[in-house]
C-alpha cells in the first residue's frame, strides 16, 4: 500500500511538475512573441512619422490651403496635397492585427495612431480620384486639407504615445519578475 501511495504522489508531482513547466514556457513564448510585435510596430510607426515630419505633411497642407485661400482662387484639378501613398501603409499592424491585444496599454494609441495612418493614406488617394471625376469647390478642398492637417497632427501626438508604451512593453518580463520577488 505505502508503494502504490508513493507511486501516484511521484506521478502527481511529476503532472504539477510538468504543467508549471509547460505554463511557464507558454508565458515566456508569449513575451517572447509580444516583444517581436511590440518591437516591429515601434519601427513601423516610427517610420510613419519620420515620413510625416520628414516630408513636412503638415506644412504642406498649411501651404495648399493658403495657395487654395487666396482671394478670387479658382479650383483647379491639381489644387490638392498629392503624394505618393502606399497601398498598405500599415503592414506590419494589419499582419499582427489578432495578436495586437497583447500589448496591454499600448495597445490602444498603437490601434488609434495605425488606423488614424491608414485613414488619412486612404482619404488623401480618395480626393485625387473624387476631385479628378467630380471636382470639388475651394471651400470643399481647403476644409478637405484642414482635416487631413488635423489627422497628421493626431497621428504625430498619438503615435509618440504608442512608441513610448511599445518601449515600456519591451520591458514587460524584468517589471513583471520584480513585482514578484
Amino acid at each position: 500500500m505505502n508503494d502504490v501511495m508513493s507511486h501516484l504522489l511521484t506521478l502527481l508531482l511529476g503532472a504539477v511538475i510538468g504543467g508549471l513547466s509547460k505554463f511557464c514556457q507558454d508565458v515566456y513564448t508569449r513575451h517572447t512573441d509580444t516583444r517581436a510585435i511590440a518591437a516591429a510596430l515601434e519601427a513601423e510607426i516610427s517610420l510613419s512619422l519620420e515620413g510625416i515630419r520628414g516630408c513636412d505633411y503638415i506644412g504642406m497642407c498649411d501651404r495648399v490651403i493658403a495657395y487654395l485661400s487666396v482671394p478670387g482662387h479658382t479650383a483647379a484639378p491639381d489644387d490638392f496635397f498629392d503624394v505618393a501613398l502606399p497601398e498598405t501603409p500599415c503592414p506590419i499592424f494589419d499582419a499582427h492585427l489578432s495578436q495586437v491585444g497583447l500589448l496591454g496599454e499600448a495597445t490602444a494609441p498603437v490601434v488609434k495612431t495605425c488606423q488614424l495612418y491608414e485613414g488619412v493614406c486612404l482619404d488623401l488617394r480618395y480626393l485625387r480620384d473624387r476631385h479628378g471625376h467630380l471636382p470639388l469647390n475651394v471651400k470643399q478642398l481647403v476644409g478637405y486639407h484642414e482635416a487631413v492637417k488635423a489627422r497628421f497632427e493626431e497621428i504625430l501626438k498619438i503615435g509618440e504615445v504608442a512608441i513610448s508604451q511599445l518601449q515600456r512593453q519591451k520591458l514587460w518580463w524584468w517589471q513583471l519578475k520584480r513585482k514578484h520577488i
